[in-house]
């Protein structure tokens, strides 16, 4: 009787993890199978985890593969495009370079050409980069890796323009090369104590190497791409990057030691010559920053270049080629009060003048970044231009 009168004895603490994670439904047993319940719920909840993360990558892949697919498209299968009447006036649009990749970036190209008065087109054969854009089998253009990234649609789209009447204006870029001037020898310029390749500014500036003027193997170069430029058959060639580097390093740069040499002017002058040689019947055309155009550069031609041996000057009259305040004719052009309808305006008529003996009886195309200018330089005589889209 003791025994059964003596209290309930209490549960030790102990219990409660246990039985709070496995209680049983009558309070004094513990269903162990639970714990198994949940753990196949967490199993199944990792599949359907897991299932999910397949499907979204398959239809990732999916649609990245249609967008590749799309963008890889044939070419000529959107707006029918055909050239405007060639009557001796070059009105040209440039070819985005991503375009030579054929795919959607030609359609939307097209797309632009469509409905306009264009009647040639001005494509990359050789950029800024060293990169030849066009079918080439020049040894050194191989030894200095120029061709390998040729893209794959270059040839087709090249004479998909000229199926449909365009004429094709070949632009080179001469000097400003970082392939060739690092990889063919003796054709870059030269540091002057060391001897190594002369970057424009420091490798951590992401300096670049340049072709030396001076150099007959960078010359030769130049040239060959020139030949084979109008072989492929281009309508026209269009030098750029016809100067002398420049910059923060240009102390440091060596171009020739031979003190009997040509200045340097003379030089530039001499090598145009020998491209318009190349060319023969195919009409050489040379550009220039409209300030550099004016007034000449000591920094670039030792003088001017505006007088050379080419049929054109390319004068670009766009914000993005004047490099700093320049003044001409009293007026004074800086980046605040540029005004490209303004440049137009003062200077066509001074650099079409046929009686001036500061510039050459020579037409001009300018290079413009918006069609609205076109009838601003149709008013002043000028039937060529080249538009250039700038990059916003």
């Amino acid at each position: 009787m003791f025994f059964n009168s003596k209290p309930n004895k209490p549960r030790k603490r102990s219990y409660y993890p246990f039985s709070k994670n496995y209680p049983g439904k009558t309070g004094d047993s513990y269903d162990i199978g639970e714990s198994r319940t949940r753990r196949k719920r967490d199993e199944r909840n990792n599949i359907i985890f897991y299932v999910s993360l397949i499907l979204i990558f398959t239809a990732s892949f999916i649609i990245f593969s249609v967008a590749i697919k799309l963008s890889k498209r044939p070419i000529g299968v959107s707006s029918e495009i055909n050239a405007s009447k060639f009557d001796g006036a070059y009105k040209c649009v440039c070819l985005p370079e991503d375009a030579l990749d054929g795919g959607i970036a030609y359609e939307l190209f097209k797309t632009e050409l469509a409905g306009s008065d264009v009647n040639s087109v001005v494509v990359d054969f050789k950029n800024i980069d060293g990169c030849i854009n066009f079918p080439c089998e020049n040894e050194n253009a191989e030894k200095a890796g120029a061709i390998q990234d040729m893209p794959s649609d270059s040839e087709e789209i090249i004479n998909d323009l000229k199926k449909h009447n365009y004429k094709i204006i070949a632009r080179i870029y001469c000097f400003e090369d970082r392939r060739a001037a690092a990889l063919i020898p003796g054709a870059g310029v030269r540091e002057k104590d060391s001897g190594t390749i002369w970057l424009d500014d420091s490798a951590q500036n992401d300096g670049n190497p340049w072709l030396n003027p001076y150099s007959s193997a960078a010359v030769n170069y130049i040239l060959d791409i020139i030949k084979d430029s109008v072989d492929f058959g281009a309508d026209m060639i269009l030098l750029d990057s016809v100067c002398f580097p420049s910059g923060p390093k240009i102390e440091s740069a060596v171009f020739t030691e031979d003190e009997s040499a040509n200045p340097k002017n003379e030089v530039l002058l001499n090598f145009i010559k020998r491209a318009s040689d190349v060319c023969g019947e195919i009409p050489l055309s040379v550009y220039m920053p409209c300030d550099k155009a004016l007034n000449g550069s000591k920094a670039l031609y030792d003088g001017s270049i505006i007088n050379s041996s080419a049929k054109y000057n390319v004068i670009d009259f766009t914000s993005g080629a004047i490099s700093g305040d320049f003044e001409y004719n009293g007026a004074v052009y800086t980046k605040e009060n540029f005004s490209e309808n303004l440049l137009i305006q003062a200077a066509v008529p001074a650099l079409t003048d046929k009686n001036s003996t500061a510039y050459p009886d020579k037409p001009v195309i300018p290079v413009i970044d918006d069609e609205i200018y076109v009838s601003a330089l149709e008013n002043l005589g000028i039937d060529n231009y080249i538009i250039i889209k700038q990059e916003k």
